[in-house]
């Protein structure tokens, strides 16, 4: 006899599926990372430039809502792959305080 589902427990299940799969998806990235990347490439660096390869440009704002991180640590990240010569830094184009 089939048993009826509920809406709450297949979104649950689908919210679990898509947590396990990013789980998956970040440790073959990061093992990636380490065996062809080169090793002064953080995995939080490496996912950054991967946000913005596959983005549009973005603010210091979204960099650091991606992160999960406060504005200045995501600012202070995309330092460091400034000096790497990783990424360009640029004012916004209708304001100047946008980064």
């Amino acid at each position: 006899m089939a048993r009826t589902r509920s809406p709450e427990l297949i979104n649950d299940f689908l919210g679990s599926t898509q947590v396990f799969a990013s789980s998956v998806n970040d440790i073959i990235e990061e093992d990636l990372l380490h065996q062809v990347g080169p090793r002064h490439l953080t995995f939080a660096q490496f996912k950054l430039l991967k946000l913005v390869a596959l983005t549009d440009a973005q603010t210091i704002g979204d960099v650091a809502a991606f992160l999960g991180v406060s504005d200045p640590a995501a600012s202070k990240a995309v330092d460091k792959l400034v000096r790497q010569g990783l990424l360009v830094r640029t004012d916004g184009a209708k304001d100047r305080r946008e980064i």
